[in-house]
């Protein structure tokens, strides 16, 4: 039973299908007859009026969207494709058209049509005009904002593409193609057209936005924008357009040239996600007439962002998320720049809106690199930068162009200086602080040449400071700090180091600094020194110095010293010398002085000093030279064989001083070793001397002459040819040979002629001391004119060894002549000698004698009476001198002859008596002196 109902029903389905086959194969068979009959009528049929139907669904379509259109002619096929002529389109809330067209082509969906549905597949447009409504133009009339608008665009799965769109916007020529997904289409029957609905409802913001870029397109000669739409793979769009123009010329906010132009730019279009974009542009050359700025070879690079929403970034418009800026050369401000570039990037979505933008900035600027990093906050006016500079020579007179002042005779460079640190701008963008670090060589700063010169700087705008600074100039270095206060111009400048003080004297104003140092010389090497100097670029006299130097040799007006410290205060019109050590062989100097200069800082007014020496007077003369243009002159009586133990004190007034030119000197000299007064040997010396101006006044004098001492004092008064000395002087226990021998030195000095040999007055062996007083006064450096008056003793039992004493002996034979003392009187003339009075004693013998002594020509003439046994203690030669008491007359002597060559004859008495007495003895022995 149950195989027969198996195979039943297996008929029974075949029976089925069967039916159902023929069944469909009739029904295709028909729609393919009237689908025929409807394309031979189609293609018999060229124009057909568009069904009503199919206008009203294009109509109430576009009417959901906000868009009324209204056309003339139109042309329909069966197979979908619709032809409008004269077109003419209105939107919600305007009565004037917003668009025209000469036609709109446009083919639908059949199958749409079918169930009252307007799908359009492709729409052309020819001849499109778009204009701004009169209500919200400018110009308050309906001006074109697009016109000849010819387009292409097709709709296929969900997608759209623009075969073709080309239009001008004012004078740019635009055209677009591409393609844009529209994702999936609403089935409701009445549901909007994107694209229209998007370009209705933000008609007024596009068309001000238009009719704005048409008035910036203006200032484009023969632009061209090319756009390609492509379908991002993650959705959404991608952008692409070129924009070319041949020039661009702007009036306004700032006359402008540029070109050629080229723009090329990419934005990426997703769903809700914010939209970005970057824009490539480069221009030949931009000229700003008005400020003569300019630039060649510029390349930018835009990085574009959009709010979330294509409504939102209609209203918003674009956000500049960074910004990359170049040239090949430019000139800004004056300043000429190469490979010069600048990036600009943000945290926040737009550089134009941030509230902190982030710039790097790199050139060359006459062949240096420049660059810096800075972070400006735009809403407060604030900035912060780190910079690195290499500033070329050609940068100062860049400057000085620009303040317009020569600042070469102040400031230049022969290399470049490396300048880097860090600058700030405060609210306002008002300058607040640079700080940073320059290396730099070759400098010339206010006539000095700095070969190399580094350190740290701050400048506020009010000061400049420099904490840790170092400067080489040749020889010279400093280690230290500088400040300067901008408005007063004042600078300090702490410095240690070695310095020669001339090589930086263009920086101390007035002459004083050269007249002070340019008395020193460091022939080694620059002396240490610590100098803090204050001091105003504008006006040299405000300086306050202070110097500490410590030479090791220094030559101070030619005269060389071991070592020299000093310890200097200055002003231009004060300089106090607080402490002066000077070393010179086994001697030294120290002291100190305070100078006071006229207001024209040239010439002293004052100079007060005191020092302790034992160094020779050459050195102390130099010295001495330095304090005032009589320097020398103090010291020029003087002269000692070793260096004396001297203390100096005094004061110097110059021809600027209130009172007139005065000098006070006050001296205390002691030398164990040989000593000139004006050229008068001393063997040493002790004294103090007082100078007020052209009188010096020598008292508490201690020396020593011919093994004696000598005591005194004497004055110095007159100028030139009248200036007088006077003078008295005792000596006691010289020896007479030594004394003799000094005297005639001195006198021979200045009478030019050869001074006698102590053999001319005593024998070698003869023992005579002088006692002696003198005062006199004459013309200094003139012997001859010296007048006083004086007293002497001699006593030694070498008296009768005095040559022309000695030659009595010979004269007188009939007695021997011994002489022991000696005393005398005498009056002082120039160059001669008168004595009134001179008695000599011995054992036996006296002479009274006066006459006169020639000390330039060494000529005697004396008369002098002899009494050969006066001074005897025999009886004998009591009684033999008593008989020749009344003979005294008959012996009466001469003295005549040169010291050199002496000879007494008789002035009274027969011939022949004198001839006998005077044969010698031939039996009595020669005398010694005869032989000399």
């Amino acid at each position: 039973m149950v195989r027969p109902f198996a195979q039943f029903c297996i008929r029974g389905a075949r029976l089925a299908a069967e039916c159902v086959i023929t069944f469909g194969s009739w029904t295709l068979w028909l729609v393919l007859s009237l689908l025929f009959v409807a394309q031979i009528y189609i293609a018999s049929v060229h124009e057909l009026q568009v069904p009503v139907f199919v206008q009203q669904a294009l109509l109430e379509r576009l009417a959901v969207s906000g868009v009324h259109i209204s056309f003339g002619h139109t042309l329909f096929d069966p197979s979908g494709r619709i032809v409008i002529e004269n077109v003419s389109v209105t939107l919600d809330g305007f009565e004037e058209p917003v668009a025209t067209a000469r036609a709109i082509y446009t083919r639908i969906d059949p199958w749409a049509l079918a169930i009252k549905r307007f799908e359009p597949l492709e729409v052309r447009v020819t001849g499109m005009t778009v204009r701004v409504p009169a209500m919200i133009s400018a110009s308050g009339r309906a001006d074109e904002i697009i016109r000849d608008l010819d387009a292409d665009v097709l709709s296929r799965r969900g997608a759209l593409s623009i075969q073709y769109l080309n239009c001008h916007v004012g004078s740019l020529a635009l055209s677009v193609a591409g393609n844009l997904r529209l994702g999936t289409q609403p089935s409701v029957r009445a549901a909007p057209l994107p694209v229209v609905e998007f370009l209705a409802r933000n008609y007024i913001g596009l068309m001000r936005r238009g009719e704005g870029a048409i008035g910036q397109i203006s200032a484009l000669n023969r632009p061209d924008l090319s756009v390609r739409l492509e379908p991002a793979t993650a959705g959404g769009v991608t952008v692409r357009g070129i924009l070319t123009a041949d020039a661009i010329k702007l009036s306004t906010p700032t006359p402008l040239q540029a070109g050629p132009l080229r723009a090329v730019g990419r934005w990426s279009i997703s769903g809700s996600a914010p939209v970005s974009g970057e824009v490539f542009l480069s221009l030949a050359n931009i000229e700003l007439p008005k400020f003569g700025d300019s630039a060649r070879g510029i390349d930018a690079r835009l990085d574009l962002g959009f709010p979330p929403g294509p409504t939102k970034a209609v209203g918003v418009g674009f956000a500049l998320n960074s910004a990359h800026i170049s040239s090949a050369s430019c000139i800004v401000d004056g300043l000429g720049l190469q490979d010069a570039s600048v990036d600009l990037s943000s945290a926040d979505p737009d550089l134009l809106a941030a509230s902190s933008i982030r710039a790097s900035a790199r050139a060359i600027a006459w062949g240096q690199p420049v660059a810096a990093d800075a972070v400006l906050e735009p809403a407060r006016g604030t900035a912060r930068a780190q910079f690195k500079v290499a500033v070329a020579p050609e940068a100062i007179d860049f400057v000085g162009a620009r303040i317009k002042r020569n600042l070469a005779p102040f400031f230049k460079l022969t290399s470049p200086a490396a300048v880097s640190g860090d600058i700030r701008f405060d609210p306002g963008w008002k300058f607040a602080e640079v700080a940073g670090r320059l290396d730099a060589a070759g400098v010339f700063a206010r006539g000095v040449t700095i070969d190399e010169a580094r350190g740290d700087f701050r400048f506020d705008g009010r000061h400049l400071y420099s904490h840790e600074a170092y400067a080489r100039i040749g020889e010279n270095f400093a280690r230290g700090s500088f400040e300067e206060e901008m408005a007063t111009r004042r600078y300090r400048f702490l410095l240690d180091g070695r310095l020669r003080p001339l090589d930086i004297a263009p920086w101390i104003g007035g002459a004083w600094w050269k007249n002070l140092f340019g008395n020193f010389d460091f022939p080694a090497a620059p002396p240490s020194a610590s100098i803090d100097l204050n001091n105003c670029w504008i006006d040299g006299r405000q300086a306050k110095i202070f110097v500490a130097v410590d030479s090791p040799r220094t030559a101070i007006r030619g005269a060389v010293f071991d070592r020299m410290r000093l310890a200097l205060f200055s002003r231009p019109q004060f300089q106090d010398g607080i402490r002066v050590e000077l070393d010179r062989g086994k001697g030294a100097v120290t002291g100190s002085f305070t100078r006071r200069l006229n207001p024209d800082l040239v010439a002293s007014q004052s100079v007060e000093f005191s020092a302790v020496s034992n160094v020779d007077l050459a050195a102390l003369s130099a010295l001495a030279d330095v304090i005032g243009p009589r320097g020398k002159e103090m010291f020029a009586p003087y002269s000692f064989s070793q260096p004396p133990d001297l203390k100096v004190s005094g004061q110097v007034d110059g021809p600027k001083a209130p009172g007139g030119p005065h000098e006070t000197l006050h001296i205390e000299a002691q030398s164990g070793s040989g000593f000139r007064y004006y050229d008068f040997p001393l063997d040493s010396v002790a004294f103090t001397a007082d100078v007020r101006d052209d009188d010096v006044t020598i008292s508490q004098v201690k020396a020593g002459l011919a093994g004696g001492s000598v005591t005194g004092k004497a004055t110095v008064s007159g100028r030139g040819s009248d200036r007088r000395l006077w003078f008295n002087a005792n000596l006691t226990d010289a020896l007479l040979g030594r004394a003799i021998l000094s005297v005639q030195d001195y006198s021979a000095s200045h009478s030019r002629q050869a001074a006698p040999t102590v053999g001319s007055f005593l024998g070698e062996k003869a023992n005579v001391k002088i006692d002696a007083a003198v005062t006199a006064e004459g013309r200094m450096g003139d012997p001859s004119s010296f007048q006083g008056s004086g007293n002497a003793e001699l006593q030694g039992p070498g008296l009768g060894e005095v040559r022309m004493l000695g030659l009595l002996s010979d004269l007188l034979r009939f007695t021997a002549l011994r002489f022991t003392t000696a005393q005398a009187t005498f009056k002082l003339n120039g160059y001669r000698l008168d004595f009134p009075e001179v008695n000599v004693t011995g054992a036996n013998s006296a002479i009274t004698a006066h006459g006169s002594y020639s000390i330039d020509s060494h000529e005697l003439d004396f008369r002098a009476r002899i009494n050969p046994f006066k001074e005897s203690r025999t009886l004998p030669q009591q009684v033999i001198d008593a008989m020749l008491a009344p003979l005294a007359q008959v012996f009466e002597l001469r003295l005549t002859g040169k010291v050199e060559k002496p000879f007494w004859t008789f002035a009274n008495g027969p011939g022949n008596l004198l001839h006998n007495l005077s044969q010698p003895p031939t039996t009595s022995a020669p005398s010694p002196l005869k032989q000399q």
